[in-house]
């Protein structure tokens, strides 16, 4: 083959990997966008319309700034761009679409300034390639347009090739940050190699695209991704702020406030399980041999459900006639009973009304404790005989030795949890630990509503800081085999919007190994 013909068929296939990326991103971006603006028309109208609107800035500069600087540098220097702009889309995604949908709320406006966000600087370099390699290749005005013709089918078939792998191979594989990374990578490698091979461009080209396409996936398969960066195994969905998840084997059932709703997930398919409007859900538990107890928080009760979610009856008092008034979070006792929290007022000063009450599984509900400062999580470390609880406008978890009657004594300080978030980290005046789970190896976690964060107790006494994510975490269930963490985005807005997150327990606890932030207490 001639050096013109190398060098021909070398910006071919870098355009085609150009291409493959470009269009790659573009569903990556729908994945990014999901979790926060769903995935209606309106996401996608958006979305579409911004790559669309930034591949005409990038073929307009691409074409000025060719006529002016005819060569590979330029070219170069528009891939390494796009990589950069890329490679940071995983570490800022996150908490730039948070601000984006607080700022600007879930509709039009916001999801418009997100697909913008993360989608214009990017796709309008990879789009300013095609008229600097249609310039590189032109050496016969008069086969112009066979020319423009081959590098735009190219290009074309680069973005099917890109939508297909990454929508029917790689989300599914890989999850989209690691994907991110490794477009960002293999770009870079390009621009890299295309800038340092430009004078034999044949062989530098072609170089730049085999090792582009090989390496770039690798770095980014091997990357050691941070705390609920997308995995394969994860599953993930949209809710109008759930709470309260409990496992039932592999089976979980979750409350949704907003919807005022109990929804079950199994094997991958989601179904109702009850509703009953104004209950205003926020935990579930087991109760008796195969029934349930649902916490209507802003019902004021607790409703009683059979196996398979119909009514039986409810509760709204105490033996002793106390009103049930804010029910939030529960805990099986272990005998067929429920351990429940009755929050009281969510306000930094106002008073502490919170109470801890205990249903038995003969329908007889006691008060074990009063003057908490907003009861909110509860849970039964059985291991350890003992009863924690959040007292969430404190920023403190309790626990108490549990008695063979269920009555609970000796309260002690289980973790301040203020201690592990400096001031600049706590931009919500009522952020405090919510719900608390214990595993089935003696780690504690504890979701720390209004942070982004939950922390974890090993049972070695070690402290890790993860980051989740929905600002607003309520809660975390862990079965054998995996984990459920939930929480809502904002808790200010119509809809309530958050986000249901199932990931297998051992890459949770993988993730707690790699992120601990205190020694042994």
């Amino acid at each position: 083959m001639t050096t013109r013909g190398s060098a021909r068929l070398g910006l071919l296939a870098s355009l085609f990997v150009i291409g493959f990326a470009l269009m790659g991103f573009e569903m990556l971006g729908s994945r990014y966008l999901n979790p926060y603006f769903g995935s209606g028309i309106t996401t996608w109208a958006c979305l579409i319309s911004v790559v669309l609107f930034a591949m005409m800035v990038g073929y307009f500069a691409g074409g000025y700034a060719v006529d002016a600087w005819p060569g590979v540098g330029l070219l170069a220097l528009c891939v390494v761009l796009a990589a950069a702009c890329m490679l940071i889309v995983p570490q800022t995604a996150n908490w730039l679409l948070q601000f984006i949908i607080e700022g600007l709320g879930d509709g039009f406006a916001g999801v418009l300034t997100a697909s913008l966000a993360l989608s214009l600087l990017p796709v309008a370099f990879l789009s300013a390639c095609s008229p600097f390699v249609v310039r590189l290749l032109l050496v016969d005005l008069d086969a112009g347009g066979k020319t423009a013709g081959l590098v735009y089918s190219v290009s074309t078939l680069g973005n099917v090739a890109g939508t297909l792998a990454t929508t029917f191979y790689l989300i599914p594989n890989f999850g989209i940050r690691a994907i991110t990374t490794a477009f960002g990578v293999a770009l870079a490698i390009l621009a890299v190699l295309l800038f340092f091979g430009k004078r034999p461009l044949g062989k530098g080209v072609r170089t730049a695209a085999v090792v582009a396409l090989l390496v770039g996936p690798a770095v980014a398969v091997a990357w050691p991704w941070p705390c609920f960066a997308e995995d394969p195994a994860h599953d993930g969905w949209a809710a109008s702020y759930p709470e309260g998840p409990l496992w039932v084997g592999e089976r979980l059932l979750y409350t949704e406030m907003g919807a005022s709703k109990v929804v079950e997930w199994k094997a991958g398919q989601r179904r109702d399980f009850w509703q009953e409007p104004g209950c205003g859900p926020t935990a579930i538990s087991a109760f008796r041999d195969s029934q349930f107890i649902v916490l209507c928080h802003l019902g004021g009760k607790l409703v009683h459900l059979d196996a398979s979610g119909r009514k039986i009856g409810e509760f709204k008092s105490a033996a002793d006639g106390e009103v049930l008034r804010d029910p939030n979070d529960c805990h099986t006792d272990g005998r067929g009973g429920v351990f429940f929290t009755d929050a009281g007022l969510f306000m930094q000063g106002a008073p502490a009304t919170g109470k801890v009450f205990h249903l038995a599984a003969d329908g007889t509900i006691r008060k074990l404790l009063d003057g908490v400062y907003y009861a909110n999580g509860i849970a039964v470390d059985f291991t350890g005989k003992r009863l924690l609880l959040s007292e969430h406008l404190a920023r403190k978890v309790w626990q108490f030795d549990l008695r063979d009657d269920l009555t609970i004594t000796n309260r002690r300080l289980f973790l301040d949890v203020g201690r592990y978030f400096s001031a600049d980290e706590i931009d919500y005046p009522e952020t405090g630990p919510d719900g608390i789970e214990v595993d089935r190896e003696g780690t504690i976690f504890i979701p720390v509503y209004g942070s982004g964060r939950m922390l974890a107790v090993a049972s070695d006494g070690t402290v890790s800081k993860l980051t989740v994510r929905t600002k607003f975490v309520t809660n975390i269930a862990i079965s054998a085999a995996n984990a459920a963490v939930v929480g809502a985005f904002a808790n200010d807005r119509p809809g309530l919007p958050g986000w249901v997150e199932v990931l297998p327990r051992q890459t949770l606890l993988a993730l707690v190994k790699r992120t601990v932030v205190a020694p042994v207490r």
